[in-house]
């Protein structure tokens, strides 16, 4: 179908024959080629013509056959040792061409489609651009920008008719481009301003002082910041350094967010923003969080220091009030708020669960120190400390833990000096003016003075040759120059003194900043808090005698005077028969008089009938109750009230505190003897005053119940002399420790002791009933009842006061005592060994919390608590079947006495015992019996 010519084949082949070697030295005109497909030498001219004539239209133009043009002789060769000549070619890329010719090409290929009516385009220099940056930079408005007031931001100023969006084009750049350049000046310009408000808002005068001193170490960066921005800025601006001056403030602008971020102001939020904290302690968390954040996720070094210069700024009132509040500075030269409010001490939220305790303690003891002890140094010495500060650096832990140490030498010097001098006056007698003098002015440590109160940074002013009288030495102001009391202006440097040699990293012995507090700040607080809590614990066992008032309150409250319990017995119990007490109910304390002398009294037993009739209820004898507890309002009323009861309850405490430690009440005399006396000997100053801050009070209680009417109202039942209470008002100092909450519990304790006293006077009614009246036989299963419930109630009594009381009691008197010992051995070191043991002896709210805790414990050994309800009424109805057989005897003994036995009586009073047998041993199993 195809042929193929090899005539063709072999011509094309060899179209180009073999070269010869180039000779330079030979003319160009002289050289022959061969012509492809002839092979004739041709003249030159023969060249030219068949080149530019007769050449075919398919024949290429070969270039070893073409002549060089007449003229100067040119080397063409080209080598790479040779360097290129003539003028440069123009690139071919697009983007390497003028800017005019690139503006245009874009322009070309992406034609604004859209004509936008509300867009102003205005093409600046830039030239112009900077003259605006150097306002804008630092939060000011310009030519070009302007603040926006809904969005808090600064945008491109609008035209001056205020009508649609203006659009910058910087020189040949997009509107795209020119507005990335410009967005990093207009968000550092807006996060000052910002900053700025946020400055204006802490500034104001109903804001705490911690809040101006915010503003101030805010305004103090801010003016740093600005300074570096200015210094930034070229003199002149260029296309070519346009994107490289945008991003020459990148770490500045970080800087900002990061305050802009600490002032709930960032870039990616509008307004309205939220508030700071208005209050000091809030405040200072907030800067403590800020600054642990940006440490943790390590942020550049001038961040951190910078967060750091503002919470150490912003804390120096705290300082200073922390100093004031716990005694380390008794004054100072400008007011401070104090941090108690109440009960509480206001402490930041960063500061560790001890330290709060541990200064809140403090602070509180002081104020009890100065109740207590006036004249005592940590009240009146001011130990020349300027409050406590901060540290970053292990020198600065170094130097805090140095500066403890001699403040706890001083002070330790002082109190020892003071414990040797009371001890002492014990023998002779100080003189008035050694007591006031300073106890540590030979110590080194100064006393308060005028000088030391109002040190400050500025001059003294000159001293007035003029002297005035006394009376017009305020006069003496206007004779000196003017201006003589202001301090010359100094440049403030702080902060960028602190920025600059901030925080690079936290010491290796703190390495967190909860650690860096516990060291550095509060070393010294918390060494001085410990002393004052020692120190009052001191004078609480010492001159206040505390365990003489914990002595009066185990013996009266809890049960451990024997005197007081026993004629406590005889003034509200009757431990006769049964039937020389039962004969006079309700007819008055005179009664068990008559009754002994055989008077009748046929008057008031009438009286007390019809009363009984009137309101609807038999006539009952309270089992176990003293004859004619009551004479108010007539015969037969409960609860017994009147005079004549309040004088025998008075009598019993008297009557005991004379016999059991010689104590009288007191009198107008004792008021004549001086101070000093007194003092010598505490533990009888507060056995004088035991007669009259101890007394019997009647408890309000309520006259219903869910059941109907209260049972306490009811003489024969077990809750019935509930009403009865017996209290105990601490001096003032001491009251911190025996508070009421813990006097409630005692009370509780008393209520539960009185039960017990009513009972075992039954148990001895009921002896003494079954085997001295004469002409009763008892029956066997009385007998055995009265041993099993006797029994029962004697092993009762026995752990009650040896076990449930005795034994937390004491235990927590020998970790008193225990501490005290170790206190008074103690040597230059606060470190104790046992922590527990610190905790009590370092604060003396933890005595009453140990108190309170031993209280409990009584509480849930006697079955008190609420969470033993159940258990706690099995026990009451054990102790109430004791009275309900004591009634069954006393009703069947008022029988023989009036009548002879009847058979149907004396069975039915079997029955009635039997029963109570049962449903006592059946309650004691449930209580003896493991659950």
């Amino acid at each position: 179908m195809f042929s193929i010519d090899p005539n063709a084949l072999n011509r094309a082949r060899f179209v180009v024959h073999p070269l010869k070697p180039i000779n330079l030295s030979t003319q160009f005109d002289n050289t022959e080629v061969d012509s492809p497909g002839d092979t004739t030498h041709l003249s030159d001219a023969d060249t030219d013509s068949n080149h530019s004539h007769v050449q075919s239209e398919d024949d290429e133009p070969d270039v070893w056959t073409v002549k060089t043009n007449e003229g100067i002789a040119k080397n063409l060769t080209f080598s790479w040792d040779v360097p290129v000549k003539g003028p440069p070619t123009r690139s071919a890329f697009l983007s390497e061409q003028s800017a005019r010719v690139f503006v245009a090409a874009r322009f070309h290929v992406q034609p604004r489609l859209i004509s936008d009516v509300d867009v102003i385009r205005r093409y600046i220099s830039p030239a112009d651009l900077l003259s605006s940056l150097k306002t804008t930079l630092l939060g000011g408005t310009s030519r070009l920008f302007g603040w926006d007031e809904r969005d808090a931001k600064l945008i491109v100023r609008m035209d001056k008719n205020g009508h649609g969006r203006t659009i910058l084009v910087l020189g040949e750049l997009s509107e795209e481009t020119t507005s990335s350049l410009i967005e990093p000046f207009l968000e550092i310009g807006t996060l000052i301003c910002r900053i700025e408000s946020t400055i204006s808002d802490l500034r104001k005068p109903s804001t705490a002082a911690a809040s101006r001193a915010l503003a101030y170490a805010l305004q103090s960066i801010i003016a740093l910041v600005q300074s570096e921005l200015s210094t930034r800025l070229p003199e002149t601006l260029t296309m070519a350094s346009l994107s490289r001056l945008s991003t020459s403030f990148s770490d500045l602008r970080f800087e900002l967010g990061a305050l802009a971020e600490l002032c709930l102001c960032p870039l990616g939020e509008s307004p309205p923003f939220v508030e700071l904290p208005s209050t000091q302690a809030p405040l200072l968390d907030h800067l403590f969080s800020a600054l642990d954040h940006f440490i943790s996720h390590s942020a550049p070094y001038r961040t951190s220091a910078m967060i750091a210069y503002l919470l150490v700024t912003s804390s120096r009132d705290f300082n200073d009030s922390l100093a004031v509040t716990i005694g380390l500075v008794l004054r100072l030269s400008r007011p401070v708020k104090s941090l108690i409010s109440g009960h509480k001490i206001d402490l930041p939220l960063f500061f560790s669960e001890r330290s709060k305790l541990v200064l809140g303690s403090a602070a509180r003891a002081l104020d009890i120190l100065r109740r207590a002890d006036p004249e005592h140094p940590l009240c009146q010495i001011d130990w020349a400390w300027n409050a406590p500060g901060w540290g970053w650096f292990d020198k600065d832990l170094h130097a805090v833990d140095t500066q403890t140490r001699e403040h706890i030498f001083n002070v330790r010097k002082a109190l020892n000096k003071l414990y040797a001098s009371a001890d002492a006056a014990t023998s002779t007698v100080e003189p008035e003016e050694d007591k006031t003098s300073s106890p540590t002015s030979e110590e080194g440590v100064p006393p308060p003075s005028e000088s030391s109160e109002t040190t400050t940074s500025m001059p003294h002013p000159p001293k007035p040759a003029r002297v005035y009288k006394p009376e017009l030495a305020a006069f003496s102001i206007f004779d000196q120059p003017p201006g003589s009391h202001i301090a010359e202006p100094v440049k403030d440097t702080s902060a960028a003194q602190f920025i600059s040699n901030g925080p690079r990293v936290l010491p290796l012995s703190a390495p967190t900043l909860p650690l860096l507090v516990d060291a550095t700040l509060l070393a010294l607080p918390l060494a001085h808090s410990r002393l004052i809590s020692s120190a009052l614990f001191r004078v609480f066992t010492g001159r206040l005698a505390f365990k003489t008032h914990l002595k009066v309150l185990r013996g009266f409250l809890l049960g451990d005077e024997p005197i007081f319990w026993s004629r406590l017995r005889g003034a509200l119990f009757e431990e006769a028969g049964i039937s020389s007490a039962s004969a006079a109910v309700g007819r008055g304390i005179r009664a068990g008089v008559r009754t002994r002398l055989g008077i009748a009294d046929t008057t008031r037993d009438n009286m007390a009938d019809e009363r009984a009739e009137r309101e609807g209820r038999a006539r009952e004898w309270g089992v176990g109750l003293a004859v004619g507890l009551s004479d108010r309002e007539g015969a037969g009323t409960w609860p017994p009230g009147g005079a004549e009861l309040g004088l025998r309850l008075r009598n019993v405490i008297d009557d005991a505190l004379e016999a059991r430690w010689g104590a009288i009440p007191t009198s107008g005399s004792d008021d004549e003897k001086p101070e000093m006396a007194r003092e010598r000997d505490p533990e009888r100053v507060v056995l004088k005053e035991t007669s009259w801050r101890l007394g019997f009070l009647l408890r309000d209680l309520e006259e219903e119940s869910p059941e109907g009417r209260a049972r306490w109202l009811n003489p024969n039942a077990i809750e019935a002399l509930d009403f009865l209470c017996l209290d105990y008002k601490p001096p003032d100092p001491i009251d911190a420790i025996i508070t009421l909450d813990i006097r409630h519990k005692m009370h509780r304790v008393f209520a539960f002791l009185l039960r017990l006293l009513r009972v075992e006077t039954v148990t001895r009614i009921l002896f003494n009933t079954t085997f001295q009246e004469e002409g009763i036989n008892n029956p066997p299963v009385l007998l055995i009842a009265r041993f099993k419930i006797q029994s029962f109630i004697s092993c009762l009594i026995g752990y009650v006061k040896d076990m449930a009381i005795g034994f937390h009691w004491d235990s927590f008197l020998a970790k008193i005592d225990e501490i005290e010992q170790e206190d008074e051995s103690k040597s230059e070191s606060t470190l104790p060994r046992d922590l527990k043991k610190e905790r009590m002896a370092s604060d003396i709210f933890a005595v009453h919390s140990h108190l309170s805790n031993t209280m409990d414990q009584i509480l849930e050994a006697c079955l008190l608590r609420a969470r033993q309800r159940g258990v706690g009424n099995a026990l009451k109805e054990c102790m109430e079947a004791v009275l309900v057989l004591g009634k069954l005897v006393g009703d069947r003994c008022r029988q023989h006495s009036g009548s002879s036995a009847d058979e149907i009586q004396e069975k039915h009073f079997i029955l009635n015992v039997t029963k109570v047998l049962q449903r006592f041993d059946r309650l004691h199993n449930a209580l003896v019996s493991p659950q």
